[in-house]
């Protein structure tokens, strides 16, 4: 028998059984070998089937099956899972509307996904460096991409082609983010400089310069005319988007600051230090406005809620949410049994809240009232990447092994507690 029809055989029982009946282990490396792509992956079954033979894979609780020979997801209801065992996936983002999820990998590679139907969009490859970065533009039309090679890309969204390429910094690019108008490119290095580019003419219109070691993020302002920028050691600086002016800095305690945020508003900024403190900064005045103390030490630092009345913290094995006005804690995220929470984000409808820990799970709470909406426990390594998108209806995960998961939480999970 041809082996391509062996191959068509395989596939058409895997998708009308699962893998879940294949347990004889001639079989399991059979398709291993001849299968040897990536997988996709359902909740709630035993996996020692098929992803523990490929490079990268901790399907953990999961069973397996593979993608099919366009790379679509098949994505049902509730919460089954997409793997990509082997794309050397390092972090992933939705675009601003939540329709496609862009994912960037160590060996060069971008793809881009229909996060509702799970189709592949996009394939494109603008060096074989690490990319370290990845940005939608607001409008969802382009991509800008920060491989380990000292430049940043510039890709049209939709049909996938290379626009241009950014070229000036003496440095590893670490972030790269749109303004909300579209029409300028920010990019942190390290150099010790971060630079507005003009997506237009694909020149510099201003480079930053004040720090002394490695920029590791640069945002806009929601309005665009302000840009704060973080380095590797806790120096904040904030600057006039337009002339390049240094207005305000915050001195650092020599360790990494993780980001520095605006308020929806764009009147206030906040930093997290490693002193376990959060901090948040009158724009206009310069002085503190409000101060948590004592709130322990994050790793991912706190961010806004998107109306700005609170601020979510991961702090050791728990998240926090905290009032911005009273400083009053209202929520205790608390879920991962003992394991450290690496980051907790909300999605931009406010309605959810995300955590990863190094329990391999991720959780979706309820931010309003604090309750566990999903329990998504695909991965048997730590979770070290995570986005939602901005109705919550999909998550994407990656893990220390290199595999990362697309979940639909679209519907209420049937074990997710209440």
């Amino acid at each position: 028998m041809k082996i391509s029809s062996i191959v068509e055989q395989v596939r058409l029982q895997v998708r009308l059984q699962g893998c879940s009946n294949y347990s004889n282990g001639f079989l399991k490396l059979s398709i291993a070998l001849i299968l040897g792509i990536n997988l996709l992956c359902g909740a709630g079954q035993a996996a020692d089937l098929i992803m523990p033979l490929f490079k990268g894979g901790d399907a953990g609780n999961t069973y397996c099956t593979f993608l099919d020979a366009e790379n679509s997801l098949t994505i049902a209801s509730g919460n089954p899972v997409e793997c990509f065992g082997e794309l050397n996936l390092v972090g992933g983002i939705f675009s601003q509307d939540g329709s496609r999820l862009a994912t960037r990998s160590s060996d060069g590679m971008i793809f881009v996904f229909n996060a509702k139907n799970g189709h592949k969009l996009l394939k494109m490859s603008g060096s074989t460096d690490w990319v370290n970065s990845l940005a939608f533009s607001f409008d969802g039309q382009l991509l800008a991409s920060a491989p380990s090679n000292m430049r940043v890309n510039l890709w049209d969204a939709q049909a996938g082609t290379h626009i241009h390429e950014f070229s000036g910094h003496s440095g590893k690019v670490n972030s790269v983010a749109f303004s909300s108008d579209n029409t300028k490119l920010l990019s942190a290095s390290d150099d010790a400089t971060a630079v507005v580019w003009d997506i237009k003419s694909g020149e510099a219109v201003v480079t930053l310069r004040g720090h002394k070691s490695a920029v590791l993020s640069a945002v806009f302002s929601p309005d665009g005319s302000r840009i704060a920028t973080t380095d590797e050691d806790g120096q904040v600086i904030l600057w006039r988007t337009k002339t390049g002016e240094k207005f305000q800095y915050v001195q650092g305690d020599g360790y990494e600051v993780p980001g520095a945020r605006f308020s929806p508003d764009g009147n206030y900024f906040m930093a997290t230090s490693q002193k376990s403190e959060v901090k948040i900064w009158n724009i206009s005045t310069g002085l503190v406005a409000y101060h948590f103390g004592g709130v322990g030490w994050s790793e991912s630092g706190a961010e806004y809620s998107p109306d700005g009345k609170d601020i979510v913290l991961s702090v050791e094995n728990s998240a926090y949410v905290w009032n911005v006005e009273t400083g009053r804690k209202k929520l205790h995220l608390s879920g991962h049994h003992g394991f450290a929470v690496k980051s907790a984000r909300y999605s931009k409808n406010g309605l959810f809240i995300l955590t990863t820990a190094l329990d391999g799970i991720a959780i979706v709470w309820d931010a309003q009232d604090g309750r566990e909406k999903f329990r998504l426990a695909g991965h048997k390594y730590d979770v070290i990447n995570a986005k939602i998108s901005r109705e919550g209806d999909r998550v994407f995960t990656i893990s220390d092994s290199g595999t990362a998961i697309l979940w639909d939480t679209s519907v209420p999970s049937p074990d997710a507690p209440g």
